[in-house]
């Protein structure tokens, strides 16, 4: 149903971006391929989010690869399907690896958003999601 690596050096069609600032597609530091999805430049108490609907009937495995570089406990990249918290981190990481099944009934919305709070500034202030898949 989808197999993104983002290696058009574009946001696809279908994408959709927004918040406080835009994520873009990033040459620095991929998972694989030569392009990984960056988040927005933002400032305190901001967010920034980049997400897609995929419709389907039955159950699908969602996976993704993901890193951040932020102030460990403060400034967070989460992720929702339909609105529902998956998955969260903050901090210093390489690249890590997500994975879920879902069962969902025509419209699925996928949502990664990074947010930081109110104070201080730590690494690069941004996540990164690369090779999204839904099968």
């Amino acid at each position: 149903i989808l197999n993104e690596g983002f290696e058009s050096g574009t946001l696809p069609s279908g994408w959709t971006t927004g918040g406080n600032a835009n994520w873009y597609a990033s040459s620095s530091n991929p998972y694989s391929g030569n392009y990984s999805a960056r988040s927005g430049v933002i400032n305190h108490s901001q967010s920034t989010y980049l997400q897609r609907n995929v419709s389907y009937t039955g159950t699908r495995t969602i996976s993704f690869y993901y890193r951040v570089s932020s102030e460990s406990g403060y400034d967070y990249l989460r992720f929702y399907i339909n609105g529902n918290l998956y998955n969260y981190l903050s901090g210093e990481s390489g690249w890590l690896y997500f994975s879920t099944t879902y069962y969902g009934t025509g419209n699925v919305t996928l949502r990664w958003e990074y947010s930081k709070d109110n104070v201080v500034s730590s690494g690069s202030d941004a996540a990164w999601i690369d090779n999204v898949v839904v099968n």
